[in-house]
Parts: C-alpha cells; structure tokens; sequence
C-alpha cells in the first residue's frame, strides 16, 4: 500500500515557527509546507523538529536528535591536537 501525502511526512525534520508548548500546538515548517504540530514537551521556536506521527491534519513531533552536533563535537576535538 503507497503512503499518503500525510504518511510521506512521518520521519522528516524541520523547524516551529511558533513555539510548541507541552501538549498545546504551535506551527512547524515541514517541506516548504506549515503545519500544526503537536509534543510532549516544549519546543522553543527555531528549534528543529522531527515528526514522529500524524493525528488528523496535526503532526506529532519531538525535539531532532542532536546527530549533526555530535559529529560536530567529535570533529572539534580529534582535530584539537593537529594545527
């Protein structure tokens, strides 16, 4: 069975645009698209998101893991002793 639009959302990341308090609905900005979205924590605006499920036309989302800032960080500190 093929994935619906909404389904084809499920795992993506993106940013809230207006601040997503615990279970109260702020705006995310999925794919060039805005959508209400949900968490079970807060979420400052600008923070990146990632959807974890829809329920209606408003997605569950939670907090990015952190992949990109860990690399990062190890980057940082297995080139500290090289110049």
């Amino acid at each position: 069975m093929a994935k619906t639009n909404i389904d084809a959302v499920i795992g993506k990341h993106g940013v809230v645009y207006q601040r997503i308090a615990r279970n109260k609905a702020g705006l995310v900005k999925v794919e060039n698209e805005e959508w209400r979205a949900r968490s079970k924590e807060d979420i400052a605006e600008g923070e990146e998101i990632e959807v974890i499920g829809v329920k209606g036309v408003t997605l569950q989302v939670r907090k990015a893991k952190e992949e990109k800032g860990i690399i990062d960080r190890l980057g940082k500190f297995i080139g500290k002793g090289e110049k």
